[in-house]
């Protein structure tokens, strides 16, 4: 008998303590919509992000006859897209931009090209735990008619959080010797 009450004594004791622990009954979910809204901004706040290219006229070459900075268009195409608290891709915008670098690079060892036009990408901010990847390649065309496609070139901001209130961010992005190109 006494050994009876003390097993339910016991069970007793066992199931109260852990009942006081919490984080077994909480969800992975539930706990990712705890740190999300743990890190809500008070406000949404609008910005905008700006992609550009760094390109340099020793490193940016498709092949040993042509060289990025000679290029008379380049064609950026791909995406930005919104990562929110959840590290889910939730939303985003195309990359859809021209440009002609050898008017703006005539006699410079390097440039920074906007990958599409300064403002273009407007967002509104909800968390700060938000942040932004952006994907895109490159054609490149030449005088000579030759078309040279590079590989993805990817970047992205850092959380929200980093940005010390600065709503206006510029992902800068560039091409290494190691860019393959097709």
């Amino acid at each position: 008998m006494k050994f009876s009450r003390f097993l339910i004594f016991s069970a007793f004791l066992i199931c109260s303590l852990s009942l006081n622990r919490c984080d077994f009954l909480v969800s992975k979910e539930e706990e990712a919509e705890l740190r999300c809204t743990a890190f809500q901004l008070p406000s949404k706040e609008k910005g905008s992000l700006r992609i550009t290219l760094s390109a340099s006229r020793s490193v940016n070459r498709p092949d040993k006859d042509h060289n990025l900075l000679d290029a008379v268009q380049l064609d950026f195409y791909g995406a930005v897209t919104l990562i929110d608290c959840h590290s889910a891709a939730v939303n985003g915008s195309k990359i859809e931009c021209s440009l002609n670098p050898s008017l703006l690079t005539a006699g410079k060892n390097s440039f920074v090209f906007w990958v599409s036009p300064p403002d273009y990408h407007e967002f509104i901010m909800t968390n700060s735990l938000e942040s932004f990847l952006v994907r895109y390649y490159m054609i490149a065309h030449f005088a000579d008619g030759k078309k040279f496609k590079s590989d993805i070139i990817s970047a992205s901001t850092g959380e929200v959080r980093t940005w010390n209130g600065n709503w206006d961010q510029t992902i800068n992005s560039s091409l290494t010797e190691y860019t393959n190109w097709q």
